[in-house]
Parts: C-alpha cells; structure tokens; sequence
C-alpha cells in the first residue's frame, strides 16, 4: 500500500505530526511519502526518526500557497504506476486550530482510515474500474456535506482503491477537475 501523507507547517502543525507520527508507528505504517509546505524540516525530519517512521519527502516548498497541490500530483503520478491501494492524510485543521470541527473530523478519518487501515483495505471494491474513497460507513455522505466533494482533499484522509479508469485516467485527474470548480466550497489544510 502506499501512503501519502501531506503536511502543511501553521498553527499547531508539529502538535498534529506527534499525533500522527505515533499513530502511523502503533499500527506499522512505517514508509511514508510526504510532501511538505512551509518551513520546519529541520524539525520534521528527526521527529520522524524518533517515532521510526521513514519519510521520504517528494517535494518540500516554503510557500504554504501551495497548499496540498504536491501531493495531488504524487498520488497522480503513483496511480499511473500502481495499482495498490493508497493511504492519502494529512494535518487536516492546521489552518484554522480554532474552528471546533477540524480535530473531531480528522481524529475520525484518523480512526477509521489510519488505526483501522487492515479493516478498511477489506471494504476495498477489488477488480472493480475506477475509485472511490472510502472511510468509516458515514464518512462519504459527510465528506460530501461538508467540502462539495468526496475526495482526499475534503476529507482530509482517504484510501483510494483500483485507482486508474478504463480510459486510464487516474482518480485524481478527475476529481481536481471536480475541485477547481468548488474551490470554495473546499477548506485548506
């Protein structure tokens, strides 16, 4: 499986790379491509070594403008490479510590996406054409209600299976398709 993690340095953002670090490292996902806006891989790179994650970062860029575009384009770029199911997440809430929905929501995709990741791979529609997130058994409907949109980017976290379609387009040249036209329906980070 591979794993795409996101991290975006603002607000309490080495709080919530603890959290996931030791989650990733109690449930033994422990290689890890990440991308990285802002500042602090100085700091991120021997924390990952402290919680024996290996992190691999595929681009890093000061400019938190960037948002999660790097990772978009990696997970494109693995799709068209791969057929394994893949683990997208990233520190949801960082932008807006204050708003009282962010913690819940990634704690929740946290849960059911990264504690329970065994679980979720046996919900996986194997064989089938195309891809769909999938999370805990509400987590689409939510998604959907409170981003406009059912893919990594508004929920925060997602496992993405059978990711190329019949014309091998991958999922996440659709869905940013999708994305462009409810950016602002869509909340950053």
């Amino acid at each position: 499986m591979h794993i795409v993690w996101h991290i975006a340095a603002m607000g309490n953002w080495q709080e919530v790379v603890r959290e996931q670090l030791a989650l990733l490292h109690q449930v033994q996902l422990l290689n890890v491509d990440c991308t990285f806006v802002g500042t602090g891989l100085d700091w991120l790179l021997p924390e990952c070594q402290r919680h024996g994650v290996r992190v691999g970062i595929v681009r890093s860029d000061p400019n938190l403008m960037h948002y999660e575009t790097f990772a978009m384009l990696h997970i494109e770029r693995l799709v068209q490479l791969s057929a394994e199911p893949m683990l997208y997440f990233h520190t949801k809430g960082v932008s807006e510590i204050t708003d009282p929905g962010k913690m819940p929501w990634r704690r929740l995709m946290e849960n059911a996406l990264i504690r329970n990741w065994r679980a979720s791979l046996t919900m996986m529609p194997w064989g089938s054409i195309g891809s769909r997130p999938i999370g805990s058994t509400a987590t689409d409907r939510i998604s959907a209600a409170i981003s406009g949109w059912r893919g990594p980017r508004g929920c925060g976290s997602c496992l993405l299976s059978s990711p190329i379609t019949s014309r091998g387009t991958s999922c996440v040249s659709r869905a940013r398709l999708g994305s462009a036209r409810s950016a602002d329906a869509v909340s950053r980070a």
